[in-house]
């Protein structure tokens, strides 16, 4: 694993663009996401990073041809302590610089004396990081590879000071542009002079070089703001330096401790040189890990961000990298041997079997990385600093043990430390950022690996089903990771898979309709519903339900059927009226107080028919709920509250009538569960679907509940209302039997639309 250019960190603060801001309780501004601006700087850094990390492996791969075992063994190891200084070098003063000039006015003395404090102090670093490189590598590489990687150190750490000033004054293109050119340098000059120089030691020249040409370029483009750092040092500086290079230096050791050892213990051995061949592939995780680090880390640090911003950024950071490395892993250590061949030379094909062990190792020091920088983020280094300092010396210790029994315990070793280490930050992220579901979502992420795995690994030996095998997996991933325009960026992962899935099973349906016989016309139907165009059937699952409806018998009318059926499978379902009805017409009943006991006793017996609790009845005035909107939403929040439910059932938001309407939109004043979703059903009007429930076999319960409400005869049709549900089994039923339809939104969404309804 061959990487010598410098993890990026992005530490400015990327402002909203108009139109991203919504309102505080307090009115004041504030980003209604915190992933703003991600098809923007984030794409552009992410794209310089992919265009980085494919240079590093051609360089790799190249030297891994043209070098000799022994001395590739040696740069590889330089390699590995080089990414050590360049994770310790981008982690500590540039980002400490990146918020100053972030922060600062134009050039202020601020920003002139954190300039000065970062290229003096990364300098000092550098020099200190030049003498711990050859110092270390003493016992396994020659004085002609010391000295240059020495060199190739110091510059890093000079160079770092630009990477800080581009991202805090937000020049991402510069910066992105400055990163390729420096891996072109490195690839050109580095693989020039191994292959017609000195070897090993012109490979490690040309790594020097290119480091050389940042530092002229971050001489010239500070040249402007640069000036001794005069008042003596900000102790605010040296503490957020301090805790981030600490973390990140954890980072980057945890990470490369088993080059480290198997460099000093093997010494450039045939077996060790092929271990370090197969990290090429399956070190891929961490430079994942390094660019989504990079888009979340702004928006965690941002000064506006709260605990549920911050949290849902960590929480959409894992999730894309938890999708991109199930593909990645199980890619990887599945790769078939006649790829392997084509790529590496002969002599590192025997080393293949260590492919799976890596691989874990890099999809767990990827995991690690990514937490700890949601830490450094929010400015908490302690607990961080804390484990790794507990689980170097530890696992230090297990991989000099594995590493002397052989080259595959060592691998072992690596990965099962660094799932350990893992599982330990895991644990603590998931209590720090608890809306980010870190050990729900890491889970998740393991066994979908594991599953891919085992799939690709079947056709490992059929090596065109396996490149047919990945190809989908990776189309899945980029799916993921990739929404439509018009989606939301932070929807589940298993909401964005399933749409695609259903838009595929869609256009297959639509492909074999003129090739099908007319028997299995029924089945393609039921494909073509999955597929979204038109609402999709369910059968809905819920332990807590909540009924919301203005009158008495609107609860049976728009969801009687799913009601049953809900209460039929075990769920506690609590029907809430706000009326009693008593505006309505009823025969035998000569004042609203009559109308009101008539309609009340009704509904009582109706929710019993049907098996539901309730209901309650709020005492609102039938046909003045838009004027009691304020009294409504207190009586609702409590119930809510009280409740918890996972479904809350409410009118159609744009039903003809006025209590429904008003109604529909108090609750998107009132607080919900996130977790909770909420369905609009018909009464007064349709409703564009998406759900449909098959209420067929509690019809006739359905049909039981409404004779309650008989005392309406006379008021309306009744007849009109089922014939409406009747209609909605055209579409999940094939015309059989009856179907109530939903609008099935999540807490969010139904804010957003309630906000959008005209004044």
């Amino acid at each position: 694993m061959l990487r010598f250019s410098r993890p990026v960190s992005v530490r400015s603060e990327l402002l909203p663009t108009e139109g991203e801001f919504g309102s505080d309780p307090q009115g004041q501004a504030r980003p209604t996401s915190v992933l703003v601006n991600l098809r923007r700087d984030s794409l552009l850094l992410l794209a310089a990073t992919v265009i980085v990390g494919v240079g590093n492996y051609g360089f790799s791969l190249a030297l891994v041809w043209i070098l000799p075992s022994v001395q590739f063994a040696q740069v590889a190891s330089m390699a590995a302590l080089l990414l050590v200084v360049g994770t310790a070098a981008s982690a500590s003063f540039p980002w400490v610089l990146a918020r100053e000039v972030s922060r600062a006015d134009g050039r202020s003395t601020a920003r002139r004396n954190a300039v000065g404090f970062a290229s003096v102090g990364s300098t000092v670093a550098g020099v200190v990081a030049a003498l711990a490189v050859a110092g270390f590598s003493y016992s396994y590489a020659p004085p002609s590879v010391q000295a240059p990687a020495a060199l190739a150190a110091l510059f890093i750490f000079a160079a770092s000071t630009s990477t800080g000033y581009l991202q805090g004054s937000g020049r991402f293109a510069l910066l992105a542009s400055v990163m390729v050119l420096e891996v072109t340098i490195k690839l050109g000059l580095g693989v020039g002079f191994a292959r017609w120089g000195d070897g090993a030691a012109g490979a490690m020249w040309g790594v020097a070089f290119a480091s050389g040409a940042w530092v002229a370029f971050t001489v010239w483009v500070v040249r402007h703001d640069w000036r001794w750092p005069r008042g003596g040092v900000d102790s605010r500086l040296w503490h957020q330096a301090k805790g981030i290079g600490s973390v990140q230096i954890g980072v980057a050791l945890l990470a490369t401790l088993d080059v480290l050892v198997g460099a000093v213990t093997h010494r450039g051995s045939v077996l060790f040189a092929g271990y370090l061949a197969m990290l090429v592939f399956a070190r891929v995780p961490m430079f994942t890990s390094s660019a989504v680090s990079m888009v979340v880390y702004p928006r965690i640090s941002a000064g506006d961000a709260n605990t549920a911003d911050k949290s849902r950024a960590a929480g959409e950071a894992l999730r894309t990298y938890l999708a991109v490395s199930v593909a990645t892993v199980a890619v990887v250590a599945t790769l078939p041997v006649r790829l392997i061949e084509i790529v590496l030379p002969p002599q590192y094909v025997s080393s293949v079997h260590l492919l799976l062990p890596l691989t874990i190792a890099g999809f767990a020091a990827g995991q690690i990385n990514l937490c700890t920088t949601f830490f450094q983020a929010d400015g908490a280094f302690r607990r961080p600093v804390r484990v790794l300092a507990t689980a170097l010396p530890c696992l230090l210790v297990v991989l000099v043990v594995a590493s002397g029994r052989s080259i595959e315990a060592l691998a072992w070793a690596a990965a099962i430390g660094e799932m350990t280490v893992a599982v330990m930050v895991m644990g603590l992220a998931s209590r720090r950022f608890r809306g980010a579901w870190i050990i729900s979502r890491s889970v998740v992420g393991v066994v979908a690996s594991s599953c891919a795995w085992l799939a690709l690994r079947t056709t490992r030996t059929w090596i065109e089903l396996w490149i047919l095998g990945s190809l989908c997996l990776c189309a899945i991933v980029f799916a993921v990771v990739n929404p439509r325009r018009g989606e939301p960026h932070s929807r589940p992962l298993v909401d964005v898979v399933s749409d695609r899935i259903r838009w595929l099973v869609t256009v297959t349906a639509d492909r074999m309709r003129p090739l099908g016989p007319p028997a299995i016309w029924r089945a393609l139907i039921t494909a073509r519903l999955l597929g979204g165009d038109k609402p999709v059937l369910v059968v809905p699952q819920y332990k807590r339900v909540l009924v919301l409806a203005p009158h008495p018998d609107d609860e049976t009318i728009g969801c009687g059927g799913t009601l049953a059926l809900l209460a039929a499978s075990g769920s506690k379902v609590d029907v809430v009226i706000a009326t009693r009805g008593e505006a309505a017409f009823v025969k035998g009943a000569a004042t609203r107080s009559a109308v009101g006991c008539r309609r009340g006793a009704a509904a009582i017996e109706a929710c019993r028919t049907l098996g539901v609790h309730g209901p309650v009845f709020l005492g609102l005035q039938d046909g003045t709920l838009s004027c009691s909107e304020g009294t409504m939403a207190s009586r609702l929040a409590e119930i809510i509250a009280h409740l918890r439910p996972d479904l809350i059932l409410v009118p159609w938001m744009l039903d003809e009538h006025p209590d429904h309407r008003a109604l529909a939109v108090c609750l998107g004043s009132v607080p919900m569960p996130e977790t909770a979703q909420v369905w609009a059903y018909e009464v007064w009007g349709s409703l564009p679907a998406n759900r449909l429930v098959d209420v067929t076999e509690h019809w006739e319960t359905k049909l039981a509940a409404l004779e309650y409400h008989s005392v309406l005869d006379g008021s309306f049709d009744m007849s009109a209302h089922l014939a409406l549900q009747r209609w909605r089994s055209i579409f999940g039923l094939f015309g059989d039997g009856h179907a109530e339809a939903f609008l099935a939104l999540k807490p969010d969404d139904y804010r957003s639309l309630v906000e959008q309804l005209p004044a």
